[in-house]
């Protein structure tokens, strides 16, 4: 028996496809990268007609095999560049509520230039780690200084002088 080919094409109803819009591709991607589109993918599909899903970080970091500080990564530069919404719910174990949004035409004026892309988050996080090490430095001093000046008095108390310390 010969095969039809309207058999061998896919079928919608079934509830096994889902659609990303095509501008998400052509537009977008060389904004949010591949590990970005990647994640949008994981959220149309678990979102299907729905438009909102609400998998657990850890759910998405095991199924796409990256980490979660990742995965938090790529959230902002999606919401960056409209295509997503995070909703934060409360309690330990309350996943986000990530809701896809109307894909619109990628606008130089609209989006800024280059403003919600890979590098400005990236730009972003290198600020927020020079501001956390500086921070780091700065208690580490401060117990540095903690520890000699204990170390100065029990010098002084036992044995009557104040060391120099150089």
């Amino acid at each position: 028996m010969k095969k039809s080919f309207l058999t061998e094409f896919r079928r919608l109803e079934d509830g096994e496809w889902y659609w990303i819009p095509r501008r998400v591709f052509e537009d977008y991607a060389s904004k949010i990268g591949v590990v970005g589109l990647a994640l949008y993918n994981a959220y149309s599909s678990y979102a299907r007609n729905k438009g909102a899903a609400f998998p657990s970080l850890r759910t998405l970091a095991e199924k796409l095999g990256i980490s979660t500080k990742t995965i938090i990564k790529y959230n902002k530069i999606l919401e960056a560049n409209g295509l997503i919404r995070i909703e934060r719910r409360k309690g330990k174990r309350g996943s986000n509520l990530v809701t896809l949004l109307k894909v619109g035409d990628v606008n130089e004026d609209k989006l800024g230039g280059e403003s919600g892309s890979i590098k400005d988050v990236k730009e972003v996080q290198t600020k927020e780690n020079k501001f956390k090490e500086n921070k780091e430095r700065k208690n580490k001093r401060e117990a540095v200084n903690l520890v000699l000046n204990y170390f100065r008095e029990i010098v002084g108390e036992t044995f009557g002088f104040e060391p120099e310390l150089i």
